[in-house]
């Protein structure tokens, strides 16, 4: 392009006009935040140009708020799944993303043993399905956190629901998927206790079951009976040790000092 035309551009893009056409060129403005960014430069040889180059700046202005969006929400679930945000942003942020904050949801984390050239995050996606409440993101290298909304089902639908994405993402060549899923939570501000248990679930998938073919899934709140299939005796052996350490602390004295001796007279 003729540098004559580039400096009309820059010219174009510091003046108030929206569009304008000089020397057999149509330009026109594409906003970002309510601030010009870009210049779309169309010829003006005849009278359809006009109308044309207003169409494409009108998809372009389009395509760059979309993209905003997506960015901004996804940076908005990584904090909030790492609690990086004061409540009153949470909703704050919410309201502006167009993020529902009282919507029954649940975390799932995914891992493989894909290398990191194999697309695990769009291969999440497209097995997720396309529920617009849906995100998938990572907060680390190794994981991959799907925030899923559930309306009403219950836990047993959930897992049901969990053990269908195992095997498609299986049949999509993604190797030794495992998935731990959280709690169900019902506002936006508890996705994070979802994603701490679904995290914890993984690690004791990690220690028990490393060596346990065909077993995938752990869900928040089953410890009992996912030890039981590590190994039977383990739930018998944490309940005797807990018993014992609970014992052990009650039969603890505790020091004598001035206000306690003060307060339990």
């Amino acid at each position: 392009m003729p540098d004559e035309v580039t400096k009309i551009a820059a010219d174009f893009l510091l003046s108030p006009a929206q569009a304008q056409e000089m020397r057999g060129f149509h330009f026109f403005k594409i906003y970002d935040d309510q601030l010009p960014e870009y210049v779309l430069i169309t010829s003006a040889g005849s009278e359809n140009n006009y109308l044309i180059g207003k169409l494409a700046a009108a998809q372009i202005q389009s395509l760059v708020v979309a993209y905003k969006e997506h960015y901004d929400r996804d940076n908005f679930m990584k904090n909030l799944l790492l609690d990086n945000l004061l409540l009153v942003d949470i909703f704050n942020r919410a309201k502006k993303l167009h993020i529902k904050s009282d919507e029954n949801r649940v975390v799932m984390m995914i891992v493989c043993d894909n290398e990191r050239s194999f697309n695990v995050q769009e291969t999440v996606k497209s097995c997720a399905g396309s529920r617009s409440g849906d995100f998938v993101t990572e907060v680390d290298a190794d994981n991959m956190i799907l925030v899923k909304e559930v309306g009403e089902m219950d836990m047993p639908e959930i897992v049901a629901d969990a053990e269908q994405l195992v095997k498609k993402l299986e049949a999509e060549g993604m190797k030794n998927v495992r998935l731990a899923i959280g709690t169900i939570v019902r506002d936006l501000k508890d996705v994070s206790r979802s994603y701490k248990e679904a995290r914890m679930s993984l690690d004791v998938g990690r220690i028990f079951f490393e060596d346990k073919a065909g077993h995938q899934l752990c869900r928040a709140g089953n410890w009992k009976a996912d030890l039981s299939v590590a190994d039977p005796s383990l739930p018998d052996v944490y309940q005797k040790r807990s018993s014992a350490v609970k014992s052990r602390m009650s039969s603890i004295k505790r020091p004598w000092s001035p206000s306690r001796n003060f307060f339990e007279k």
